[in-house]
């Protein structure tokens, strides 16, 4: 199995993996992509980087091993999958929290997969005792909202009461729930998926509970809140509450100009 990216996902998947006797070659910045040249196609490249390093990444893979990599980044990666000729590639959802480098892995529920690779990378989480299950690219769909949803409501209202992701759930619950009922909107134009908003936001609460001490916060703009905006202008529908927390917690200059 290679890894791309020695940050805090890539790091801690290496550690976990070791821990249960599975050989991971971890790529940095600088060191591993010449064995890339000698890679044999058939096997999961899994990308840990950040969204701004994608096509950086995409460049220093050889162009013959672009149908083995398998993407595990949040947000709005699906124009640069398109744009990229990427069609065809692996995606994951990942529902654990690494909190530092080399760090210790804390699960957070099940890890989705969908593509070429899914079933492959199904085996390696449940070697590591991570919770995974391969599905089709409709039910991916759905999973994929759930976690934009996730990550685009509770990074601000954890930045907008200063606190962890569990006590927003916990006492700011209607609050989150006016955010689902906007994003299950913004399912049925962007992914075409048509969630239940008492169901989205049930799922939001979970699995802010299963990790409640985390710390969520407004991140990578353009590939997560900002992305979401400009599909929302772009389709012709508004995102108030979203909008109004995003100008609340002091993001009123990152907007897109058409909403400033």
């Amino acid at each position: 199995m290679i890894v791309i990216g020695a940050g805090r996902v890539g790091s801690s998947l290496k550690r976990r993996s070791a821990e249960h006797g599975i050989e991971i070659e971890l790529l940095t910045r600088t060191e591993g992509w010449e064995g890339l040249e000698f890679a044999v196609p058939g096997d999961p490249i899994v990308v840990a980087t950040r969204n701004d390093d994608l096509l950086g990444v995409l460049e220093r893979v050889p162009d013959f091993l672009h149908a083995d990599l398998v993407f595990i980044q949040n947000g709005w990666v699906r124009g640069l999958i398109r744009n990229n000729g990427l069609g065809n590639m692996t995606r994951g959802l990942i529902y654990f929290a690494a909190r530092e480098r080399d760090g210790e892995i804390e699960p957070g529920g099940i890890n989705w997969f969908c593509g070429p690779h899914a079933l492959a990378m199904v085996r390696w989480f449940s070697r590591m005792r991570l919770k995974a299950r391969a599905v089709d690219w409709a039910r991916f769909s759905y999973y994929e909202l759930e976690k934009l949803t996730w990550i685009c409501t509770l990074g601000p209202l954890c930045e907008k009461y200063d606190c962890t992701v569990g006590e927003v759930v916990e006492q700011h619950s209607d609050e989150l729930k006016a955010l689902a009922a906007e994003f299950q909107l913004f399912g049925r134009q962007a992914f075409s998926v048509h969630a239940e908003v008492d169901y989205l936001h049930g799922k939001l609460v979970d699995y802010s509970r299963s990790i409640p001490g985390y710390r969520a916060g407004v991140k990578e703009w353009s590939w997560r809140n900002g992305a979401v905006l400009d599909v929302a202008i772009e389709r012709g529908f508004a995102m108030p509450q979203l909008l109004q927390l995003l100008i609340d917690t002091g993001h009123e200059a990152e907007l897109p100009p058409a909403l400033r």
